[in-house]
């Protein structure tokens, strides 16, 4: 016995016009364009565990809108915001430092 696609056995079994009507009742497929960005070099691992941690945080206080979850859901966000303006800060100044001497005025 030769083995059938899923299609071949549906249009077999019941003709094409119940597959001319699913087609046509149904959407295309669409396709999308992601774009690939690079990493940024600031974004650390604790960063990334950080903003988890606030997102779960999120999630259980939404879900359950105490007053304990939401003082917990701020002090995470306010650690993620820290974090990211403590790398910000460290990497710009290591930018700076190492690009001091390639300065270039045009006056």
């Amino acid at each position: 016995m030769s083995q059938k696609s899923g299609c071949a056995l549906y249009t077999g079994k019941y003709g094409n016009t119940t597959l001319s009507t699913f087609l046509d009742r149904n959407p295309p497929i669409k396709t999308k364009v992601v774009t690939a960005r690079p990493k940024i070099p600031l974004y650390t691992e604790e960063i990334r565990e950080a903003k988890r941690e606030h997102r779960a945080a999120e999630r259980r206080w939404r879900t359950s809108k105490s007053v304990a979850d939401f003082n917990l859901f701020k002090v995470l966000k306010n650690r993620v915001t820290y974090l990211l303006n403590k790398a910000k800060s460290a990497f710009l100044s290591n930018f700076v430092d190492m690009n001091d001497d390639n300065q270039s005025f045009d006056h």
